[in-house]
């Protein structure tokens, strides 16, 4: 009884709330969702920069290189409007006027690819559109869903990676 209690006071909240409510509240999840996929790419990132073996000291001794493989299937699985898949083909597409930050995402992607560990169809996919286009326009038609440009996407990275260091 009690769970049907619950379903008739969660329908009778949202037909008491107004649609602009709802909208708001949908599209602030799909901000977070947003920002904690582009959070796990940061994490992924952040494992390859760990220090060179030239700087080891005595008391580092203990350093284990890292695996370097992207976790491409769990982003994909918590990505569900496809801003990844349209932040990767937007740097593709713009490879000329990169800066290294976006150079070495654009890199770890094209690592999974080549290498076949993690990358899918998928990623294959989004840097293919990038690269054939040299308009990050075509990665907007493609992937409607994110409203994210790659500039926003990096602004948001260059925050988490200055908040995580």
């Amino acid at each position: 009884m009690k769970k049907y209690l619950f379903y008739i006071v969660i329908s009778g909240f949202f037909l008491s709330v107004k649609s602009h409510v709802i909208k708001a509240l949908i599209l602030a999840v799909l901000g977070l969702t947003g920002l904690w996929l582009l959070h796990l790419l940061a994490q992924d990132y952040q494992q390859i920069q760990r220090p060179n073996k030239k700087l080891l000291f005595k008391r580092s001794l203990d350093y284990q290189p890292l695996d370097y493989t992207t976790q491409w299937s769990t982003i994909w699985s918590n990505d569900p409007i496809g801003c990844v898949r349209s932040f990767i083909c937007q740097i593709a597409a713009n490879e000329t006027s990169l800066d290294d930050y976006s150079i070495r995402i654009l890199n770890l992607a094209r690592i999974s690819v080549r290498n076949k560990i993690s990358a899918t169809e998928e990623l294959e996919k989004a840097i293919g559109l990038g690269e054939a286009n040299s308009n990050g326009n075509i990665c907007f038609d493609t992937y409607k869903l994110c409203p994210f440009s790659a500039g926003v996407m990096m602004k948001i990275l260059a925050a988490l990676r200055s908040s995580t260091i």
